[in-house]
């Protein structure tokens, strides 16, 4: 009946919290564990209890807890939170002892045992602070209230020894002809109401959906009896729970930002039979104004149109002819073409995970780090977060490397870096391993002046060329790529790849087919294809001298706003000059982009798919063998993929060496990871040099080059 009204009672304060919990910043939710309870004693009986029992001292036992949560989220990394459960905190008090028995009809030696079998049982009731190590880890910290509902015991001493036979012998010699005695059951005499114990924990949230509006939290917890449970009697007890927990974070009531966008557009009129323009009339401008609301934004349109005339007059010189025009065809990955196409940006849940190149380059005969690495100032680095990183390229997360390194550290306070200082070997670098100590004393005092980074944690080697050289080592490439400082650590995961997730958005067809046509009765001088975008500067396409080609592709990616206004018409613009001077212009437009959302897809029943893009595989110059590292990454990627999951494997190499040479060695390196991934749906290419992946003029960039990068598509 008790337990009921309790149970009663949790549902509709757990009721109240999800009724007010109304932002982001509101996190409630269900947990269950079960826990191992550590009982430490220091009494030899229960008051009015007889018992001959010399001590009590510890005991052990097991119940499960469950309950309701609540948590509010800070401005910084910290959390408020309370819990409110039920707790099994029973369990069992053992002691043995030497005696005197009745055996076969005689005395004789003997063993028996006291048992207190201790029936807990509590509302616990735990406020608590919270700190978000990462944006899945969460440390807890707090006290705890027990409101102690059950408190009975369960007393009897029986012989242990002889196990099958003998008799317990009363205070005058006689036997008793029993080998049990002193049972005793009932209400704990002089239990207390309330206990105390410190709470400390950890958890892991794991989204359940791609709002991330549920999470499952794998969590454990330690609690420290600090009271106890009998008064003037020495009993407390301290509990270990692994459990789990149920969290929703409410959508509901957010702010919407509102936003407020205007658009122009100006069309022109022209009249007239020539060719050379003579007066121009501005048109009155119309204004209409749209609203649009979404879950995040409310967005206001502001339409703003005009039509201004020209009036042309005829040329009294010779008229030389120039026509062109400009029309836009869709062009998918295999090069099939879709006339009128319909662009539509498709979003996906994206993850990417990089390899993380743990060399730091420095010029010659320098030991000062290059401003293309990113510093921070020490007040800053609290709000570095790597997941800011996604939008970039792989150099972008690469010049973070120091950030990303001290970051860790942090998260991992035991772990300890190697910082190997090394030189080309070359000119005034030749055997000056004291230019080696500073390249490695520099990076060490930025860990140790910007991240707070203890000294002891950080150990310096010196040595000329690195055991891993680039060679022959006097080429110009090789000498830079050994003029650097080699990061290593004992802790894995201070070096390991880059993970990180978003939301990304592709657009199918993925480009245009810009077909071009130009008539002249002169040769030409000149040409220009421009973009222009609504609410964004123009951008260039292409350019040339003489004759356009007749087609070009443009990937839409490269379009500047197409994956953020998505309801921008995009104008392609094709101006033509030719050796007079004459010119002749055309122009062609994609209506607006049309977006499919994952909320759309899901409210809709449209297949949905997962993108996950893995650059994990960093060869070592000239080599396409996957082992250590890289075996681990492979593994990693088929863990991940399903049977129906669609990869496309694409391996690449560095500027360096002859073509044909490295065209066969990403061949070589694209073909071994297909084999070792080993699905059914997989696809390899080779690139070579004809398509490099970064700008090779500088060491990082061509470490960053010799790789695979395997794009996994996987129907959710």
């Amino acid at each position: 009946m008790i337990k009921s009204r309790l149970i009663t009672l949790l549902l509709l304060i757990a009721f109240s919290i999800s009724y007010s919990a109304t932002a982001q910043n509101h996190k409630f939710g269900l947990f269950a564990n079960y826990g191992l309870n550590f009982h430490s004693a220091d009494f030899n009986r229960l008051k009015d209890i007889p018992n001959c029992c010399p001590n009590f001292e510890s005991g052990s036992g097991s119940g499960i807890g469950l309950g309701f949560l609540y948590e509010y989220n800070l401005e910084s990394r910290f959390s408020l939170g309370a819990r409110l459960g039920y707790s099994d905190l029973s369990g069992e008090l053992s002691s043995i002892e030497t005696t005197t028995l009745m055996i076969d009809n005689k005395t004789g030696d003997g063993e028996f045992e006291h048992l207190m079998e201790g029936n807990f049982s509590a509302i616990e009731i735990t406020p608590m602070l919270i700190y978000r190590a990462t944006d899945n880890l969460n440390l807890y910290a707090g006290l705890q209230f027990n409101l102690i509902t059950t408190s009975t015991f369960d007393q009897i001493e029986k012989i242990k020894t002889p196990a099958d036979r003998g008799t317990f012998i009363d205070e005058n010699g006689d036997d008793t002809h029993s080998r049990t005695r002193n049972e005793y059951s009932g209400d704990i005499p002089e239990a207390k109401s309330n206990s105390l114990a410190l709470s400390i924990g950890v958890g892991y949230e794991l989204p359940l959906n791609s709002r991330n509006t549920l999470r499952l939290a794998p969590e454990m917890f330690y609690k420290y009896g600090l009271s106890e449970l009998v008064t003037e009697t020495s009993w407390k007890v301290s509990r270990m729970e692994v459990g789990i927990a149920l969290k929703y974070v409410p959508t509901k009531g957010l702010r919407k930002e509102e936003i407020f966008k205007e658009i122009r557009k100006v069309d022109t009129l022209k009249t007239g039979q020539g060719q050379m323009l003579a007066t121009y009339r501005q048109g009155k401008e119309v204004i209409t104004t749209e609203r649009e609301e979404t879950e995040t934004e409310i967005i206001n349109y502001q339409y703003i149109t005009r039509t201004d005339t020209a009036f042309f007059e005829t040329k009294i010189e010779k008229d030389y002819k120039l026509e062109t025009s400009v029309s836009i065809a869709g062009l998918d990955d295999e090069g099939n073409k879709t006339e009128k196409p319909e662009f539509i940006i498709e979003e996906f849940v994206s993850r990417k995970v990089n390899p993380l190149l743990t060399y730091i380059f420095f010029e010659e005969n320098s030991a000062i780090l290059t401003s293309k690495y990113v510093k921070l100032e020490k007040k800053n680095t609290k709000d570095f977060n790597i997941n800011d990183l996604f939008e970039g390229d792989i150099l972008d997360i690469y010049y973070n490397i120091l950030n990303i390194i001290g970051d860790r550290m942090l998260q991992h306070p035991q772990a300890k870096i190697t910082l190997t200082g090394c030189n080309s070997d070359l000119g005034v670098e030749s055997n000056n391993q004291m230019l080696s100590q500073r390249r490695a004393e520099t990076i060490r005092d930025y860990l140790l002046q910007v991240w707070g980074i203890d000294k002891s944690r950080i150990r310096i080697e010196v040595r000329n060329l690195p055991v891993l050289a680039s060679l022959p080592k006097d080429e110009t490439d090789k000498s830079e790529e050994n003029r650097r400082v080699e990061i290593s650590s004992d802790t894995p995961e201070i070096v390991d790849f880059v993970s990180l997730n978003n939301i990304e958005r592709k657009v199918n067809p993925p480009k245009a087919l810009i077909a071009l046509n130009v008539k002249s009765d002169l040769e030409l001088a000149d040409w220009n294809l421009m973009a222009t975008q609504e609410n964004s500067d123009k951008q260039l396409i292409k350019q040339g001298v003489n004759n356009p080609p007749s087609e070009i592709e443009w990937a839409f990616s490269s379009i500047q706003n197409a994956t953020k206004d998505m309801r921008s018409i995009l104008n392609v613009s094709f101006v033509v000059s030719d050796v007079k001077g004459n010119k002749g212009s055309a122009s062609a437009s994609i209506t607006p982009i049309s977006i499919l959302t994952i909320d759309k897809k899901a409210s809709e029943g449209i297949d949905d798919y997962t993108i996950d893009e893995y650059r994990l595989i960093l060869f070592d110059f000239n080599s396409s063998n996957i082992s250590g590292e890289n075996k681990a990454i492979v593994d990693l990627i088929k863990s991940n993929v399903k049977p129906d999951s669609e990869i496309r494997v694409t391996g690449h190499t560095d500027r360096t060496g002859d073509d044909n040479y490295n065209k066969k060695l990403s061949q070589n390196r694209a073909d071994n990871v297909s084999h070792s991934i080993g699905h059914k749906n997989i696809s390899a290419v080779g690139m070579g040099e004809d398509n490099l992946l970064l700008d090779n003029n500088t060491p990082e960039a061509r470490f960053y080059c010799r790789t695979v990068i395997v794009e996994v598509k996987t129907k959710k």
